[in-house]
């Protein structure tokens, strides 16, 4: 079986937690060993759920978005 960067069950741990206080946040700091890529994606996807827009992160050519972090993640929010 492959290793991956994240699980569904991960994606699954950050929809709730973030879902936890999210009407009460005023920032979310996402981070991961590079902040370039797997950071990216859970940024980006948690944007798409809660903002409505993701392109602040796929826009930014600092930023190259782990797509497996990107969807697990939506998933773990039931977007997909």
């Amino acid at each position: 079986m492959p290793e991956f960067c994240m699980t569904y069950e991960d994606g699954e741990k950050i929809a709730e937690f973030v879902n936890s206080f999210y009407a009460e946040a005023d920032l979310i700091i996402i981070h991961c060993d590079g902040g370039i890529s797997r950071s990216a994606g859970v940024a980006a996807a948690i944007m798409r759920v809660k903002e409505g827009f993701d392109d602040p992160i796929f826009n930014n050519r600092n930023k190259h978005p782990n797509m497996t972090c990107y969807l697990r993640t939506l998933k773990g929010f039931g977007y997909i």
